[in-house]
């Protein structure tokens, strides 16, 4: 009794210097380290997936109401008709308004012929929508026959604002995405300038909230790392990391807190500290504040058994261990200290001479080629 007594107390100080290990080597906690990087570098479209109806098209899930006059213009071609805005007094502007109808979530909006001297604002469901970076994404520019960059429109001052594209100063079109849900309809005016155009409604858009960038499993130790990192995150809530034995039946093992909406590259990682003997899969579910969600293509990874026998134990002064893919071993003494470490080859028996030490127990740490570890309990006499 009083040997079972001392090996509970020894396997639970063992247990506990490896939790302090790892608590000490930030590995049990989720752990979002930022990364700065160049913006140029960190700058990328926003994912979205959306059925664009242009302006001059009625169709059954949008409509188009224009007031007060207004006439047409065409920006790079014909497909590209749009309703096209002129007033040199912003009170006497006509009024555009898209028509969902059945509310929409995450709608959008083309508008072409932004300069800098050009600015819109909107009302969503007829109440002030800013637009922010926050509130809404631009997901593309584009002008005929070049491409715009990055810059090439801007959110200021709660307006949507052109930017000098090309040398003609003149975009052809930027596609907005509002980042809301439920909307019945988007009402166009604008705060400054003079000649702007819209060119139609993108509906039924589906935000992918993660630009991943890797997501991998390896080994450490026992354990298992997986790290992941993203470029771009709209509106994303959380991480989780999910596992399977046979990746059909998955349960979740964690989670870490998203940044949120950002476009700078941002690392995650979770250290697995129960794997399974043979094969893990793993697979990162990335879920966005409204709870949609991803999944990740699927990481393996497989964890050996160290296979291994010690002869004899209980031992007088020396013991073998005969076993493959070891790669060191370690004696462990009753208070935890390590006593001393031996390097082997992949195949082969290992002599361990205790005679130096006293009696007792004992503990053997066996870890192999892949970084797996396996404890025994040692008894010498």
């Amino acid at each position: 009794m009083f040997s079972l007594i001392l090996d509970l107390i020894l396997i639970k100080r063992f247990a506990a210097s490896l939790i302090f290990y790892n608590v000490k080597k930030k590995h049990i906690f989720f752990t979002p380290v930022f990364l700065l990087v160049l913006l140029c570098c960190a700058m990328r479209p926003v994912i979205a997936q959306c059925t664009f109806y242009p302006g001059n098209i009625g169709t059954s899930h949008v409509g188009f109401e224009y007031y007060s006059g207004g006439t047409r213009s065409v920006a790079c071609s014909a497909f590209t008709q749009s309703f096209f805005t002129s007033a040199a007094n912003v009170n006497n502007l006509p009024k555009l308004k898209i028509d969902f109808l059945q509310p929409d979530d995450h709608p959008g909006f083309r508008a072409w012929a932004l300069n800098t001297t050009d600015s819109i604002s909107i009302k969503v469901n007829d109440i002030d929508y800013p637009l922010t970076a926050a509130s809404a994404s631009i997901i593309s520019v584009f002008t005929c026959a070049a491409s715009a960059g990055n810059d090439a429109a801007i959110f200021a001052n709660n307006y949507l604002v052109g930017t000098d594209a090309t040398s003609s100063q003149t975009l052809a079109y930027v596609d907005v995405m509002l980042n809301t849900t439920g909307v019945n309809t988007i009402e166009f005016y604008s705060r400054s300038g003079a000649g702007w155009g819209f060119a139609g409604a993108l509906s039924n858009c589906t935000i992918v909230p993660v630009t991943l960038v890797s997501f991998k499993a390896t080994h450490s130790g026992r354990f298992v790392l997986l790290q992941w990192s993203t470029s771009t995150e709209i509106n994303t809530n959380y991480f989780e990391i999910e596992t399977s034995g046979d990746a059909i039946h998955w349960q979740g093992i964690g989670r870490a807190k998203a940044a949120g909406s950002t476009n700078i590259v941002q690392q995650y990682e979770l250290i697995h500290t129960t794997p399974l003997e043979g094969n893990n899969y793993y697979r990162l579910k990335q879920v966005d504040a409204d709870g949609k969600y991803v999944y990740s293509t699927v990481q393996a990874i497989r964890i050996n058994k160290i296979s291994f026998t010690i002869s004899p134990n209980p031992f007088s002064g020396q013991f073998q261990i005969i076993g493959a893919n070891i790669h060191y071993v370690t004696i462990i003494n009753a208070e935890g200290k390590e006593l001393t470490h031996k390097t082997s080859s992949s195949w082969g028996n290992i002599s361990i001479d205790m005679h130096q030490y006293g009696n007792g127990i004992y503990f053997l740490r066996i870890t192999d080629v892949d970084g797996n570890n396996s404890v025994q309990k040692l008894v010498k006499y």
